[in-house]
């Protein structure tokens, strides 16, 4: 099997860069595959070098011979609009990290835009997305505050010749979409290399290195900092918590305003914002924190490569149950709602895991466990590739045409 795999690699400042590079090599172990990437990008040690695939006419060109073609798709338009417009001009198999795709149509630009928008919902409809314009802060259509209202996947699930999500629920989406191709559910991965090198280091070295002394339970938040990762809600709820136990909350990650909360909620003095770190300072942080809080809601479709890494290092993490991480074993991580209760429950799951080192200690081991048994690489890697030879990508290309020229072609 020659696999052409279309994600962005680092440098990008991107989780599914870091998930392709991990999961690059063990591919490699069991099939011949090429990585694509829009422009300059790092190597991959054990891959082919990856083929840039923007200049003109390099497409078509570049994947003759290949079968399938992988085509990484998430919500951020930075890293894939090119790949979105490579699936465009070539279908292929696409492993769909997001099941609500506006921003990174909208970031083509306001054409773009309106011609999703119109592919999605159809022109008679064209005068909600003039009100998703008005609706926007300074007319900036990367700044809608309800997404989800329009997931904007027709084109998507259309030009794909099978789909890979990593949920149940995300699977429930595609289908309720009206998708009725291929469809499977992959896995994450968890970092071993990367998970090994964080654990060498002295256990709190990472953490004095930010300026946070020892003797303190240290909570962490990490990734991009969007609304739906909670943050209003996890200060508010570290407020509460802190009184009766002491502790830190790291924060690490670009997104909002994580000081101005901090201030409102009087917390500034026991919070840390690091922003975008490198993957060697993001890995020694994870590794050093005594607890991973990971909200997430209302969700996008999306799993979470930085709760993985969390869980296979052993660490205690509160999650939203909700979506992708409901899926997951009640003994494994502390559930939080995302109702009305949510600050109150989240305030008490802080106190409880600040206070009780045998309650972290015992999470985490389960966690721990349960990172080994689901997420190598290798699995992943043998899940991705079952998941390709179970798809029979040139019959649903067959069945796909016949109905088309049906519906032109009068008998």
């Amino acid at each position: 099997m020659r696999i052409a795999y279309f994600s962005p690699l680092p440098p990008r400042k991107t989780g599914i860069a870091t998930y392709s590079r991990h999961l690059l090599p063990a591919l490699a172990r069991i099939a011949e595959v090429t990585p694509f990437h829009a422009g300059p990008c790092d190597p991959v040690p054990g891959v082919a070098p990856p083929v840039d695939f923007t200049g003109e006419g390099a497409l078509a060109q570049a994947l003759a011979g290949y079968d399938p073609v992988v085509y990484h798709l998430g919500n951020n338009p930075y890293y894939h609009l090119e790949i979105y417009r490579a699936l465009l001009a070539r279908p292929g198999v696409v492993v769909l990290h997001d099941s609500v795709l506006y921003f990174l149509m909208a970031g083509g630009g306001r054409g773009a835009f309106l011609r999703e928008f119109a592919a999605n919902h159809g022109a008679a409809r064209l005068r909600e997305a003039w009100q998703v314009e008005a609706d926007c802060p300074d007319g900036n259509l990367l700044r809608y505050p309800h997404p989800a209202r329009y997931p904007l996947l027709a084109r998507v699930l259309g030009r794909a010749t099978g789909i890979i999500v990593h949920s149940a629920a995300t699977a429930a989406t595609i289908r309720a979409a009206g998708y009725a191709g291929p469809l499977g559910e992959g896995r994450l991965i968890f970092y071993p290399g990367a998970r090994a090198a964080a654990e060498a280091l002295p256990p709190r070295q990472a953490l004095r290195e930010a300026g946070i002394p020892d003797g303190r339970t240290v909570f962490g938040c990490f990734g991009f900092l969007g609304p739906t990762k909670r943050m209003a809600s996890l200060l508010e709820a570290f407020a509460r918590a802190r009184r009766r136990a002491p502790a830190t909350l790291l924060v690490v990650g670009e997104g909002e305003d994580v000081m101005s909360l901090a201030r409102h909620h009087g917390v500034a003095e026991d919070v840390v914002h690091l922003g975008f770190t490198s993957d060697e300072r993001f890995d020694a942080l994870l590794a050093a924190v005594d607890v991973v809080v990971n909200l997430r809601y209302p969700s996008m479709g999306e799993a979470s490569a930085t709760l993985v890494q969390a869980m296979s290092c052993g660490k205690p993490c509160i999650v939203t149950r909700d979506a992708w991480f409901a899926e997951l074993p009640d003994d494994v991580v502390h559930f939080v709602p995302h109702d009305e209760g949510e600050v109150g429950a989240l305030a008490g799951a802080l106190e409880t895991l600040a206070l009780g080192g045998i309650a972290r200690a015992r999470l985490g081991e389960a966690a721990r466990r349960h990172a080994e048994a689901t997420w190598s690489p290798d699995a992943g890697a043998r899940r991705m590739v079952d998941l390709l030879r179970g798809f029979d990508t040139a019959g649903w290309a067959r069945r796909t045409l016949a109905r088309r020229l049906e519906a032109v072609v009068p008998r």
